[in-house]
């Protein structure tokens, strides 16, 4: 009867330990799982500030090129109004310089 009781104990005690171990990995899992999920999203996020740094930098280098170009534009007006002023002035001087031999 003793020896029963022990049986009986014992099998109850690895049954019990066998439910803990269950709910132990249950929790294991179930925490592994929700760490995923956590890294994807911090992957997903990572690669959507990756994704709007680049649009950004693109963005940069496009205005800094408009810019650029806007640049060489007026330099190049500024280049060609001072080429018709000096023509200007040149056929100035050569008309009061003819003026002034007739």
């Amino acid at each position: 009867m003793e020896e029963e009781r022990r049986e009986s104990s014992r099998l109850a005690e690895a049954e019990r330990r066998s439910a803990e171990d269950a709910e132990d990995r249950k929790r294991e899992d179930q925490s592994r799982r929700e760490e995923k999920i956590r890294c994807d999203e911090e992957i997903r996020r990572d690669e959507e500030r990756r994704k709007e740094d680049e649009e950004e930098r693109r963005d940069d280098e496009r205005r800094a090129a408009d810019e650029r170009r806007a640049a060489d534009e007026r330099r190049a007006a500024d280049d060609r109004r001072k080429i018709d002023d000096d023509r200007r002035r040149e056929d100035d001087r050569r008309r009061d310089d003819d003026r002034r031999r007739e």
